[in-house]
């Protein structure tokens, strides 16, 4: 369940107007930071760790993270919007750009968008409730909803639509048009659309006229969770991004990425890997004991790991065709996430393309292998180049400009997950060590690490939308005690599938599209008197009973696809029945009766 949420601004340099706004989310086994500038996981002042997994116990596991985007223009210079540290001043910044990929005029109009809005889906369901009732003829909401109903304040300031009048796009952050007329009206029944249980919204910009290199792109990023105890679910947070071409320009052979600087508790003895079958990255402890250190206390003998999956890459280029899979036997495997061979054309998605990791210069690593400053760097990261243009090779620390043959690699430390030899473009690197090329048998000694990640290529164009799903997932050794803690992660991702957001349309009219409610519920009768019958999808999972005010007045255990229930001690009146589990969440209104 959601434990806090909090919002605090602080002062932070972000570009020309507005300050960085915060915000700190604990929701189920993870608490995580967010701000307006394009950093996940920071802290307020970016001085410190904002991913505490599990929350509460002072123990941080990723320091900071951030979108990366690179691309070709068509003059053949790159472009790079990618977000580090903000060491002087940060990439992105709040608020939309205009249809013409300028800023916005004046300081005001920016600060309007310098925040974040929080929208659940208990929310959603009440407010559909409530307009449910307005339009039926049958219902009469004084009766129904005697205390009133008023409309959640980010439902009304839902960031929907841009002002068109001073040239931005008509329609921004999406939502259900309830009366299908194309207005945002939460009034007469509109709504945000959102992801999972609860979601954080926000929209940003990367300053294009403010930094060399800049695309001119509008970032659209919603991190949400499941109130769920399932044990996946209970430890993962998802993030759904989407980004818009708001240049003149058309880039070839551009990439989406993220970059994080994963600190796992101690970040003086981490060890990156890739797995390239599930699409992920993940960091996990080179010692048997991880002790407290600066501004994190340790996992000490119960060791924790993170991994990042790529849930859905960018969408591959359109060639009117439902493109076989790539990798038979696969559903996901290296770059290659869903729509493939669906029977669906064009709506195939890529997945993890390369994964590089970063040293810090500072520990005696090669120049080359820090954090790229430059433009062309931050693109070479994205496509498996070091920044002197350098292949990452098959071996070590993934780097030996002098090394001659090398066998290259897309892939920092995949270990045996690359069976099909993807990653050294089918050439068997025969690495020495059991088990592939991993950081425990390469004889690196551990240390502080960050990886980046990176999904394409494909062709963007003005005015076009891409989307990056992704999760970030936490398990430690007593999650599963007698288990590997990296077997506990691998169950925990191939738990998830399927519940992440996907590509949300900016409009739905005239019917509800929440990602994962089950659509077969039915309460039956309804309205009912002693006893209701639930009857869904689900087979395992638990059913909840609130009345109009939030107050929980039922809950049981859900085994079989029919529940009955009593509800011989409830008073006449309009209830909302939840159902959740196997990765599903379902609200129905139940009218009780005398």
């Amino acid at each position: 369940m959601l434990k806090t949420l909090t919002l605090v601004w602080f002062l932070f340099p972000i570009g020309a107007f507005a300050q960085s706004a915060h915000i700190f989310v604990s929701a189920n086994n993870i608490a995580y930071g967010q701000n307006t500038d394009g950093r996940i996981f920071n802290n307020a002042d970016g001085s410190g760790p904002g991913f505490e997994a599990p929350a509460g116990s002072g123990i941080y596991a990723i320091y900071n993270a951030g979108p990366w985007f690179g691309g070709i223009a068509p003059n053949q210079s790159v472009v790079s919007s990618s977000q580090g540290y903000c060491d002087e001043s940060c990439v992105y910044g709040p608020g939309p750009l205009k249809a013409d990929g300028s800023l916005q005029s004046t300081p005001e109009a920016q600060q309007a968008f310098n925040r974040f809005w929080t929208v659940t889906a208990d929310q959603v369901a009440y407010h559909e409730l409530y307009f449910d009732c307005v339009y039926d003829p049958q219902c009469n909401p004084t009766i129904s909803f005697p205390g009133g109903y008023v409309i959640p304040p980010d439902f009304i300031t839902w960031p929907a639509e841009g002002n068109t009048d001073e040239g931005f796009a008509q329609y921004l952050a999406p939502f259900i048009d309830y009366n299908s007329d194309g207005i945002y009206n939460p009034d007469q029944g509109d709504y945000p659309n959102i992801c999972g249980d609860v979601a954080i919204y926000s929209i940003m910009n990367d300053n294009p006229e403010q930094g060399e290199g800049r695309a001119g792109i509008e970032l659209h990023t919603m991190t949400y969770t499941y109130n769920s105890s399932d044990a996946a679910l209970f430890n993962t947070v998802f993030v759904n991004q989407r980004i818009i071409n708001r240049s003149s320009l058309t880039y070839s052979d551009a990439y989406l990425g993220v970059w994080n600087d994963f600190d796992l508790g101690n970040y003086t003895d981490d060890y990156l890997g890739t797995d390239v079958e599930r699409s992920m990255v993940f960091v996990y402890n080179g010692n048997n004991f991880d002790s407290s250190f600066d501004a994190s206390a340790g996992y000490l003998d119960d060791l924790g790991v993170v991994g990042m999956r790529i849930l859905g890459g960018a969408v591959a280029d359109a060639n009117g065709l439902d493109d076989a899979t790539q990798v038979e036997g696969f559903t996901t495997y290296g770059n290659q996430t869903s729509g493939w061979g669906d029977g669906i054309a064009d709506n195939e998605r890529l997945g993890l393309s390369y994964s590089m990791s970063r040293y810090n210069t500072g520990s005696g690593f090669p120049f080359a292998t820090d954090d790229p400053q430059s433009v062309v760097g931050q693109y070479f990261a994205l496509i498996g180049l070091w920044a002197d243009g350098s292949s990452q090779v098959h071996e070590g620390i993934g780097y030996n400009p002098n090394m001659f043959p090398f066998t290259p690699s897309k892939y920092a430390y995949p270990g045996d997950s690359d069976p099909l030899l993807q990653g050294t473009f089918g050439t068997d690197p025969n690495y020495p060590a059991a088990g592939g090329w991993a950081e425990s048998n390469a004889n690196n000694a551990p240390g502080d690490r960050k990886m980046i990640a990176s999904s394409g290529p494909f062709t963007f164009a003005p005015g076009d939308m891409q989307y990056l799903d992704y999760a970030y997932i936490f398990a430690r050794d007593s999650h599963e005690p007698g288990v590997d803690v990296l077997e506990t992660l691998r169950s925990y991702a191939d738990a998830i599938v399927g519940t992440e957001c996907g590509p949300l349309p900016q409009i739905i009219t005239g019917t509800r599209q929440l990602k994962n409610d089950n659509s077969y519920l039915r309460l039956l009768p309804n309205p009912a008197s002693n006893n209701v019958m639930i009857e869904t999808a689900i087979s395992a999972g638990r059913f909840s009973v609130m009345d109009m005010i939030g107050r929980l007045v039922l809950q049981g255990n859900i085994t079989t696809s029919r529940t009955e229930i009593d509800l011989q001690g409830l008073t006449a009146g309009i209830y909302l029945v939840k159902v959740e589990g196997e990765g599903s969440v379902a609200v129905k209104k139940l009218v009780v009766k005398q």
